[in-house]
């Protein structure tokens, strides 16, 4: 189509030309004393360029036809392209949310059946970002314990960093005394939310 508009361009250029060459022609010199000659040529240079304004109008009514088609697969386009990003997101949060279902089973398979869990994909890609703050395996343990408990001491609602932080430099009762450690891991990393959302 574009193609096409371009030739027409180009044709209706080379008429335009071609009728002001002719007009160059014929109106100074040789209808200087003919005026019926001089009404013929007029006549004819004028319907010319009545015929190149109308190919002009007409190649315009299609370029606008074209940008306006132009627009709706642009529209249609943007559509789609949100469409994908919205499936791209929601397949990714699923990936995350099934990758951290393979964590909890695998963790439950090493506690209740004794298994190997160490080289499961999950367990490794764990693994790396724990090591990464300074935690271990065990550490990520004891906060699941505290995810699992119903003690108040670890349930505020939500919470600034600050604030979670501040109990744990308090007294303690020394059966909660062992979750302080991977606790003050967790809250002084900022980096291990941003690792398992890029997982």
């Amino acid at each position: 189509m574009n193609a096409n508009i371009k030739l027409e361009f180009s044709n209706l250029k080379s008429k335009h030309f071609t009728l002001q060459e002719t007009y160059k022609e014929y109106m100074p010199n040789k209808v200087k004393n003919n005026n019926e000659f001089k009404i013929d040529i007029l006549h004819k240079i004028i319907g010319k360029q009545f015929e190149i304004t109308n190919d002009t109008f007409s190649l315009m009514e299609k370029v606008i036809v074209k940008l306006d088609d132009m627009e709706v697969e642009l529209k249609d386009t943007k559509v789609e392209l949100k469409n994908t990003k919205v499936e791209l997101r929601n397949t990714k949060e699923y990936k995350r949310e099934d990758e951290w279902k393979k964590v909890k089973l695998a963790i439950s398979d090493y506690y209740e059946y004794g298994l190997d869990v160490s080289r499961h994909d999950c367990i490794v890609k764990l693994n790396d970002i724990l090591n990464d703050i300074n935690m271990q395996i065990g550490d990520f343990e004891l906060l699941l314990e505290i995810k699992n408990t119903s003690n108040d001491t670890f349930r505020k609602g939500w919470q600034k960093v600050e604030e979670a932080r501040a109990p744990l430099n308090g007294p303690f009762p020394d059966d909660l005394k062992k979750y302080i450690n991977p606790l003050q891991k967790l809250l002084n990393s900022s980096n291990i939310w941003r690792a398992w959302r890029t997982y």
